[in-house]
């Protein structure tokens, strides 16, 4: 089966995704409208399409505060050709509010192509009216499903979120598990913005470094002046707060290479305030490092309270700096958390638990499609 995705630009949580589809017999394709300077195009070669001259105007007067420019699209007849060529059997579509989307969407539904949007939503959270009947409207008019890797709050369940299904994220968990360091090593993965809050990190360090060895390293992304302003505040934090000698700032790191360091560290922690779906934390999680994040992190629902991480009051140094606390001073516990969160990472997000939630959320919405 040929399956295509949509998506601004490929992003490293999708790499696990394209993996298992291509090992379970599928032909993958991607297709985006910008390109990242880091991205890891091991699995697939993206399509990267020329935006108009129209939408890249509109682009550059109002998406100057939003992420990937969701105003920029490709020529819609170019693309249709491209997408009626290419002939894919099930074509995902991320967030349906983007023009690039849109114009995929349209495409495919014109084709007949089987459509499926993807988004970073919670599953199971409170939802207008509003936001239910366009939804609803959308699924109709595409003959769609939504799917989501965030499982939400399964307590805010309503009859609502019925038509969005949850679809893990996809890692690869470790064939082992590494003993603990002397001292406890913590790395950090975030691109270098205060949303991240790489200080409130640094600040915890400070103090708890004051009655236990500890080291850090965060790593991050630097590709814009204001990441580079935000990286050069933290060196200097650093230098000011003598942490030098226990702190490393790295940036611009290689995805293949990042992931084969995290076998040397032993906690993972993600400061991040509203972060949607960070797909670092099952990264850590599937090598056998506990995860520390806060509470308004999509990806928290993949946390195993006080069993794989603890989850942290976003912004708050001092339940950061307790959080920390309860497992590096606690080494069995800390042991024990480490072979939990590679197991946890076996049965909630590995490449069998994505394959079958996707192939049970296709089936379910289309019986006659799939051919066993």
């Amino acid at each position: 089966m040929k399956i295509l995705f949509v998506a601004p630009r490929m992003h490293t949580n999708q790499i696990g995704i394209l993996k298992a589809l291509k090992k379970n017999g599928h032909e993958v394709a991607f297709h985006s409208i910008l390109q990242g300077e880091l991205e890891d195009h091991a699995e697939v070669v993206p399509v990267v399409f020329n935006s108009t001259f129209i939408s890249r105007v509109f682009s550059k007067v109002f998406d100057r505060k939003l992420a990937n420019s969701p105003r920029l699209f490709p020529n819609p007849v170019n693309y249709f050709r491209v997408l009626r060529e290419l002939a894919p059997d099930i074509i995902v579509v991320r967030d349906p509010s983007r023009l690039f989307s849109l114009v995929a969407a349209i495409s495919a539904r014109i084709l007949r192509v089987k459509i499926v949007f993807y988004n970073q939503n919670p599953v199971f959270q409170a939802r207008s009216i509003l936001r239910t009947t366009l939804e609803r409207m959308i699924c109709r008019i595409f003959d769609a499903v939504f799917m989501s890797p965030v499982l939400g709050d399964k307590d805010l369940h309503t009859e609502s979120c019925s038509y969005i299904k949850f679809v893990p994220f996809c890692v690869t968990a470790s064939n082992q598990v590494t003993p603990l360091h002397s001292p406890v090593k913590i790395i950090s993965i975030g691109k270098y913005n205060p949303r991240k809050c790489h200080k409130l990190l640094l600040q915890a360090v400070k103090e708890i470094r004051k009655s236990r060895p500890i080291e850090l390293t965060i790593v991050g992304e630097v590709s814009s002046l204001e990441q580079e302003w935000h990286f050069n505040e933290l060196e200097l934090f650093v230098l000011q707060e003598n942490l030098g000698d226990i702190v490393v700032l790295k940036k611009n790191m290689l995805y293949s290479e990042l992931q084969s360091k995290l076998h040397d560290f032993d906690l993972f922690v993600l400061p991040a305030e509203s972060e949607p779906a960070s797909i670092a934390v099952l990264e850590a999680l599937s090598v056998g490092l506990p995860v520390i994040c806060s509470d308004s992190c999509g990806t928290r629902w993949y946390i195993d309270e006080g069993k794989t991480g603890i989850i942290f009051k976003s912004n708050s140094l001092e339940s950061l700096i307790n959080s920390i606390s309860a497992i590096i001073n606690d080494r069995v516990l800390h042991g024990q958390m480490k072979i939990f969160a590679r197991e946890s990472s076996v049965v909630g997000f590995s490449e069998v638990a994505f394959y079958k939630s996707f192939v049970e959320m296709t089936y379910s919405k289309w019986p006659g499609f799939w051919k066993f």
